[in-house]
């Protein structure tokens, strides 16, 4: 496998899912679903946790690896979607006879496309966690903890 033609092939389908509506809406909402939930359980934790001990336990700074199952369930849901689509869209651009008689294996195309959707889908994780740490260090400069 060369690796030269795997990034040259994920450059392009990482532009390709970039000018996708379907992905900004995916990516929107699995940011747009974290912060609320974020936001739901740190107001619960700030407004009843001196109530119960349970609901002390789900203090914002351990939410973090619980939002990972409703980032990675959003995010999994979009990228089948997109996965999905990606011969169609070689059939509707008029790629696929390009894609058929191309130099590279099966391999590397389907390595590279992988790891171009696997990229795509880690950018709204990079939004999430600097929301999340832009979020606490409010809170600290605030004293709203």
């Amino acid at each position: 496998m060369r690796l030269s033609m795997i990034l040259a092939v994920a450059r392009a389908e990482i532009r390709s899912v970039r000018r996708l509506a379907r992905y900004w809406m995916f990516a929107i909402l699995s940011v747009f679903t974290t912060f609320a939930i974020y936001m739901y359980y740190g107001v619960i934790h700030g407004l009843l946790s001196r109530m119960s001990a349970t609901i002390g336990a789900i203090g914002p700074r351990y939410l973090v690896p619980a939002m990972g199952i409703y980032i990675m369930a959003i995010f999994l849901l979009g990228l089948i979607f997109l996965a999905f689509d990606i011969r169609a869209r070689d059939e509707r651009e008029r790629m696929a006879e390009v894609l058929d008689s191309r130099p590279l294996s099966n391999m590397e195309l389907l390595v590279a496309r992988v790891l171009a959707l696997v990229l795509m889908a880690w950018a709204p994780v990079l939004i999430v966690a600097v929301g999340f740490q832009a979020f606490g260090s409010l809170a600290v400069a605030l004293g709203w903890y």
